[in-house]
């Protein structure tokens, strides 16, 4: 609180605050620090033009900012090791005291959420210091912007600081808010789908929370500027199943809803798996909004990159009113049937630090056997085989047989694959430039340790992408497994899939859904099992074979 009031002027007044939504302010102010690294004067004198002096200084500001001793103090020096990291952080009092006051209850709970959103006036208070919300706001926001807008990496010396803390550790859905609706611009929205669907990790405290689940909803209503067309009220007599219901069904047929990853679609869902505390009130097709408030979403849809279209041409279903089809949590939609699952992988064992952080793959090894047993595999590696690593690698940067909004590889890039994969043996000498391009963006992707990181460990980037990036694949692929269908089609599914469901296309979603038929003496239609992605048909191949229309009761 003390180092807030002591820089948080000055960061307000120089506009830090707009660099959250300013693109051209926060390349200007790049420029100028580039400049100030390679002359080492501080201020920049070639344009005097109003924009161009708030970016100098900005620029200014944030140069001093990166030198307050306060941010080095006790930062690390040597390595990025957890270990360390941790053991810094309890040297350094401002980092600690960043990461406790921003994990407060106080920042996810719903109603403080709506409180500090459209408060006119605010002030924080923590212990007996009291600071204005907005100086508070800019103060964090230059630390966060800082870490996240790379700044720090201009100056090599003033990145340690951002090792101490977690790049989301400003998350706060009510700080964004807030300064949406005190922007002079009230064009921009805050929609319902982008404050209740939490991609990222939670930053150590759950993103949003209530004593009572439909607050989850009614505690939003006040805020999101799409709740009224989007049809939803405040009523105390619903259930918590009735809320979550209607608000998911209004989400998924918002006829404004746009696209994006933040934009709520059917395939972004994550089914509920035998074993799971249940929640038997719940439609299969509708998320426990409390459970991604508190952990986010940890399953990242097939899709998440918008590089496919399953579906592509086909209208997505009108809206329409729940009612009666709320009551007995039926979602319509229609499509059509693809095939139907008849074999399923044991999935791979996966571990979590802790309920802030995602798990990663325990055996990559053994995960890899799997794939070679369960696809029959050949002992010697081939083209034939490159739809399994295909659909691991989800096509992106992948062994793409199609165009895609990202760059098909070369049977050469392809090799590689295979041999990471199969881990066979790679004689980086031998390597075409090529190979050695697409060795060098598998590096990058992996963020490859640079030298002095490593601690003067003896190692090649050949052998940290052999042995880490089946690890990464396998821990990107957290929550899913493979599946073969009775016409010899090869896919990639939730855990929760097992023999008998069927893979279909709903009109409008981009990724394959699975769906299981029920019992006709429990009314027939289907549940939901989750998106996936099958090879051969991501791009909307399945449609020139001029389907059967369906429509799909999904409960």
């Amino acid at each position: 609180m003390d180092f807030a009031s002591r820089v948080g002027p000055r960061a307000l007044a120089v506009g830090v605050l707009d660099l959250w939504s300013n693109w051209q302010l926060y390349k200007q102010v790049t420029d100028y620090l580039k400049a100030l690294a390679s002359s080492c004067e501080v201020g920049v004198q070639d344009r005097n033009d109003e924009s161009s002096i708030a970016a100098r200084e900005l620029a200014d500001f944030i140069f001093d900012f990166l030198h307050d001793p306060d941010l080095q103090k006790g930062a690390m020096l040597e390595t990025r090791s957890p270990k360390n990291a941790y053991e810094n952080l309890k040297e350094n009092s401002l980092a600690k005291g960043i990461t406790d006051l921003m994990q407060r209850e106080y920042w996810h709970r719903i109603w403080i959420i709506q409180e500090i959103s459209l408060a006119h006036e605010a002030t924080i208070l923590c212990g007996e210091k009291a600071i204005p919300i907005e100086i508070f706001d800019a103060t964090f926001s230059a630390v966060s912007l800082c870490i996240n807008l790379s700044f720090h990496s201009i100056f090599p010396w003033a990145r340690n600081f951002s090792y101490l803390l977690p790049a989301n550790f400003y998350e706060s859905i009510a700080l964004t808010t807030r300064r949406i609706h005190r922007r002079q611009d009230r064009s921009e929205m805050i929609k319902l789908s982008g404050v209740l669907f939490r991609f990222g990790l939670p930053p150590g405290r759950p993103h949003y929370s209530a004593t009572d689940d439909r607050d989850i909803l009614f505690g939003l209503l006040g805020i999101v500027t799409d709740g009224e067309a989007l049809g939803l009220r405040v009523d105390y007599n619903m259930t918590v199943a009735e809320v979550f219901t209607a608000t998911t069904r209004a989400l998924i047929c918002d006829e404004n809803k746009g696209s994006g990853p933040l934009v709520y679609q059917l395939d972004q869902c994550v089914p509920r798996q035998r074993g799971d505390p249940p929640f038997d009130s719940l439609p299969s097709w509708v998320p426990e909004w409390q459970v991604i408030g508190k952990r986010g979403v940890q399953v990242n849809p097939i899709n998440y990159f918008g590089a496919f279209n399953a579906t592509a041409g086909m209208s997505p279903p009108r809206p329409r009113n729940g009612g009666e089809d709320d009551s007995r949590g039926i979602l319509r939609y229609p499509g059509c049937r693809v095939d139907v699952i008849t074999a399923v992988m044991q999935p791979p064992q996966w571990e979590q630090h802790d309920e802030w952080t995602l798990s990663w793959i325990v055996d990559a090894e053994g995960w890899l056997d799997s794939i070679c047993d369960f696809a029959k595999l050949a002992p010697e590696s081939g083209p034939g085989e490159d739809y399994v690593w295909r659909t691991i690698m989800r096509d992106f940067s992948g062994i793409s047989h199609r165009p895609s909004r990202f760059n098909t590889i070369s049977e050469e890039e392809a090799s590689i694959t295979r041999k990471i994969m199969r881990r066979a043996p790679i004689a980086l000498e031998a390597l075409t430039s090529t190979e050695r391009d697409y060795v060098h963006y598998l590096r990058d992707i992996l963020d490859y340790p640079t030298y002095e990181q490593l601690n003067s460990e003896t190692i090649n980037e050949l052998e940290y992408i052999l042995k880490k990036w089946p690890q990464a694949i396998g821990s990107i692929n957290r929550g899913r497994t493979l599946f073969k269908t009775t016409n010899a089609m090869f896919g990639l599914g939730h855990v929760a899939i097992r023999p008998g469901d069927v893979v279909t296309l709903l009109w409008g979603l981009r990724s394959p859904i699975i769906l299981r038929p029920r019992d006709y003496r429990d009314g027939g239609g289907f549940t939901f099992v989750g998106d996936a992605y099958v090879d051969g048909i991501m791009y909307g191949e399945f449609l020139e074979t001029a389907p059967a229309h369906e429509d799909f009761e999904i409960y």
